[in-house]
């Protein structure tokens, strides 16, 4: 699809684009060096052999707990669940204290979050990671004034692919399904705006990995840079 697909599927039903949601790992910043630097740490302390920052990123998308039992599956047997709930605490304190020693937002995400400040759209961020590990590092980057709310893996009993995430970032930014668009590079992304009812902006350089039956994302745009030139032309 092409990014001039967006003049298309917006503005939907005469209504403008007034509200922008975000994923964000692999979609705003690239995390993977620190996760996989805070993984090691839970896997090598208990023998397990340590993983590569390629093989992390593809086991990314679905929050801390996943991503270490993905890692333990790959290195051997998942334990029982409190060994299990062991190695997930010890990944995470590992994690939250170095957060962002490696991490760094993609290229034009800045300009381009400003951009669509300054034209006054109101944004969201919306990511199973836990919400204040999420609001840390935004803030860390200095991305947080950017964002009027940050929906985390904790802020709700939901998490995506359910759509309520979604959907409680749309009631915090005071926009309808119809005047926003979800922007994020995973399968989870995609069914979480489709159940909420969001066009969604599929950016594929990122960590999402797709599966056969999938819906077709709305866009599919290169980068950030792509997908403000489009907007906001």
């Amino acid at each position: 699809m092409e990014d001039r697909a967006l003049l298309v599927t917006l503005p939907i039903d005469g209504k403008p684009l007034r509200a922008l949601v975000f994923d964000l790992d692999g979609t705003l910043i690239d995390s993977a060096g620190d996760l996989r630097a805070a993984l090691n740490q839970g896997l090598t302390a208990r023998g397990r052999p340590p993983l590569d920052t390629d093989r992390v990123r593809r086991m990314t998308g679905d929050g801390i707990g996943k991503l270490v039992e993905r890692a333990l599956a790959a290195t051997g047997e998942v334990p029982d669940e409190p060994t299990l709930r062991a190695v997930v605490d010890d990944v995470l304190a590992a994690y939250t204290a170095c957060p962002v020693a490696e991490t760094v937002p993609y290229p034009d995400v800045v300009d381009s979050l400003r951009a669509f400040h300054t034209a006054g759209l109101r944004m969201a961020v919306c990511t199973n990671k836990v919400v204040d590990l999420s609001r840390l590092i935004l803030e860390t980057l200095g991305l947080a004034p950017f964002f009027d709310i940050i929906i985390g893996g904790d802020s709700l009993a939901q998490r995506k692919p359910d759509p309520e995430p979604v959907l409680a970032c749309l009631s915090g930014l005071k926009a309808g399904p119809e005047e926003a668009l979800f922007v994020g590079d995973s399968r989870n992304d995609l069914l979480a705006a489709r159940a909420a009812g969001l066009p969604m902006a599929l950016i594929p350089s990122g960590y999402g990995t797709s599966r056969a039956g999938d819906p077709s994302p709305d866009l599919k745009v290169c980068d950030m840079a792509a997908l403000a030139r489009l907007i906001l032309r």
